[in-house]
């Protein structure tokens, strides 16, 4: 009888022993957030550049936090295209809060890689049209964690800019057509 108290109570010991260990190592698996993230500033219907005015702001972003659901800060990824598809992305800056700049200087930047300019005389040899207007299109990307793969990313819709840059008239000074 002895020994059957002995060992019932050496079982007892070794169950409180084994129920006692804690288990800190937690999963989190961060869903895409279902609501998206949508901008809410109210955006110009064009934006007139000039490389005077190329250290203002152009336009600051405004968008929705993202919920992925996990108890983690969501980073977004501010994103230029110069073509809707996004087939080819410059990311603009990464932050952990709802805005983010941008410069006239980056939209000169865009503006330049699809050949636009400030002179009157060249036109687009497409359409010969002024070679002075193209859009830049901008989306947010949000991600919990580093953003490598097998993140949950989720992307605001697609927000096209209107770009002009002023062109210089014949004088040497700038010129605004309201033709």
């Amino acid at each position: 009888m002895k020994t059957l108290k002995n060992l019932i109570a050496i079982c007892a010991v070794l169950l409180v022993i084994s129920a006692c260990t804690e288990d800190d190592n937690f999963d989190f698996i961060a869903a895409p957030d279902a609501d998206g993230i949508n901008f809410t500033n109210t955006f110009s219907t064009e934006y007139l550049l000039s490389s005077e005015t190329s250290g203002n702001i152009a336009e600051r972003f405004v968008w929705d936090a993202a919920d992925f659901g996990a108890p983690t800060p969501p980073q977004y990824d501010l994103e230029a295209s110069m073509d809707q598809a996004f087939t080819t992305i410059e990311t603009i800056g990464t932050t952990s809060g709802n805005n983010l700049e941008v410069k006239v200087s980056t939209l000169l930047g865009f503006a330049e890689l699809m050949g636009l300019d400030d002179d009157p005389n060249t036109t687009d040899p497409d359409s010969g049209e002024a070679n002075n207007t193209g859009v830049v299109y901008f989306r947010v990307k949000a991600y919990a964690g580093d953003g490598q793969s097998g993140s949950s990313d989720t992307y605001s819709d697609v927000q096209p800019l209107n770009i002009t840059i002023i062109e210089k008239s014949a004088e040497g000074g700038v010129g605004i057509s309201l033709a």
